[in-house]
């Protein structure tokens, strides 16, 4: 097995068009890597049947599609946690990994640079852009809680880093009335876009008439229950 594993970190860093192309002789990839270390059929086969996590342990029901790397995925976010510390500010985004597995948890996503692959939700540092906290995107069908999907998302990445003084940034497809109120009620302030016609927008704000005509570097704001929207030239 940690042969298995060396390869998959060597063939991370030398990379070819085809996984087989490794094992190659008879061509410009020739010697690429010595049969010795491990065959090409032990290796696929390896790579279609490696299961992780314990078939019998039944936390791992509530992640089915993820249950046979789930352990996995939960072990890499605690290292993730335990040997960085952010700093001040951190961003919650998604990031796509590309793949084209058949799997019935590929996204395709047209305005992205990587379109096609696994999405992922990620807590990262703004500075460094070190990933803290992030887990898979699996199906539509997964039913969010009361405040919705961006809500639950920002609550699960951020909950090791709430009322420690982090700032938390993100883009208008998180930010909410509802999700800045709960933030703020663990002592952590936020920032992001946001739309006018998102639920919970204050009515007073979405009338707020911003002038058009302003200087480069003026900031304007208005307040409504310690919440600012502001508009920044």
């Amino acid at each position: 097995m940690l042969r298995f594993i060396a390869l998959l970190i060597y063939m991370g860093i030398v990379q070819v068009p085809r996984l087989h192309m490794h094992w190659n002789t008879g061509s410009i990839y020739g010697g690429l890597l010595r049969a010795q270390i491990m065959s090409r059929k032990r290796f696929f086969s390896l790579l279609a049947f490696l299961h992780i996590s314990d078939p019998e342990d039944k936390s791992t029901a509530s992640a089915e599609k993820l249950r046979k790397v789930w352990s996995l995925l939960q072990h890499i976010n605690e290292v993730s946690a335990r040997f960085f510390q952010p700093q001040e500010a951190i961003a919650v985004d998604e990031k796509m990994v590309k793949s084209k597995a058949r799997s019935g948890i590929r996204q395709y996503i047209h305005d992205k640079v990587t379109k096609c692959g696994y999405k992922l939700w990620v807590l990262a540092e703004s500075e460094t852009g070190y990933t803290s906290q992030f887990f898979v995107y699996t199906s539509k069908r997964e039913t969010p809680g009361p405040h919705g999907l961006a809500f639950d998302v920002v609550s699960k990445l951020c909950e090791k880093y709430l009322e420690q003084g982090y700032k938390i940034y993100m883009d208008n497809f998180y930010t909410s009335k509802h999700l800045f109120e709960h933030l703020l009620q663990c002592k952590t302030l936020a920032c992001g876009l946001t739309r006018k016609d998102r639920r919970g927008f204050p009515g007073d704000l979405k009338e707020t008439k911003w002038e058009r005509k302003a200087e480069r570097g003026d900031i304007r704001f208005s307040c409504v229950n310690c919440h600012s929207p502001l508009r920044a030239e």
